[in-house]
């Protein structure tokens, strides 16, 4: 059975030796695809990509040149043996430019019948559309601060102060609206009900001493006329006795 294979190219807008690193690197690779990815990075290591799709062997490392692995997907049979999968990374652009391009090319041979047109098409969809994009983006650092540069915004400054202004104004209503419910109760309770409590206290207390005192007067005066009235006859008869002495 004949074996296909295809060769794609890319430039992407970073310098090869950050592109390879990131190949290698199973965070930087999920984050470039979009799938979860794992990397052992040595010769003999394990690769896995889009989330288990993608599986193989690395077979050989140039540093910032050149990575080799034997790549198969899940959609290989039993019977088919691994393909032969060669990323090469090459500086692009002119001498003296700022700005480090690379071109990644890929070298994929020992595919299975039928493998050239169909892994074509996903080596665009599921690697270089959104690689370009990832490598494409300003750091996420820097985004904010560039794009106000680039528009002529203004500072941050201005608006985190008015932030501090409503802050400190809500806070004080907020303050304001506490204390307020407390003098209302006090104007409620203790101008309105708390003064005529105490004048009917002050009444009902007027009223009750008398009621004490009376009955405590009124037996001694009776007491007092009862032994009067009791120790004159023996008084007048003492002094008739004394007379007929």
């Amino acid at each position: 059975m004949k074996r296909e294979q295809l060769e794609l190219s890319i430039v992407l807008s970073v310098e090869p030796e950050r592109l390879y690193a990131a190949w290698l690197d199973a965070g930087e690779h999920s984050a470039f695809t979009g799938g979860a990815a794992s990397v052992e990075a040595w010769v003999g290591g394990r690769h896995t990509a889009w989330d288990g799709y993608i599986e193989g062997e690395i077979l050989a490392l140039e540093p910032g040149r050149r990575i080799v692995q034997s790549w198969r997907t899940t959609d290989f049979t039993s019977a088919d043996p691994d393909s032969r999968l060669e990323i090469s990374f090459q500086p692009e652009g002119r001498a003296g430019d700022e700005a480090g391009e690379t071109r990644l090319t890929l070298h994929h041979a020992e595919l299975p019948p039928g493998g050239a047109e169909r892994y074509t098409r996903g080596w665009q969809e599921f690697y270089f559309d959104p690689m370009r994009a990832y490598f494409s983006a300003p750091p996420s650092g820097l985004a904010p601060e560039s794009a106000a540069a680039d528009a002529g915004a203004a500072p941050a400054s201005p608006p985190a102060r008015r932030a501090k202004k409503v802050t400190k104004v809500a806070g004080a209503r907020k303050a304001a609206g506490a204390r307020a419910p407390s003098s209302r109760a006090g104007a409620r309770g203790g101008g309105d009900k708390a003064a005529p409590r105490a004048k009917r206290a002050k009444k009902t207390a007027g009223a009750a001493t008398p009621a004490k005192k009376t009955p405590a007067r009124a037996p001694a005066k009776r007491a007092a006329a009862t032994a009067r009235g009791k120790g004159a006859p023996k008084a007048k008869a003492r002094t008739k006795r004394s007379r007929r002495a």
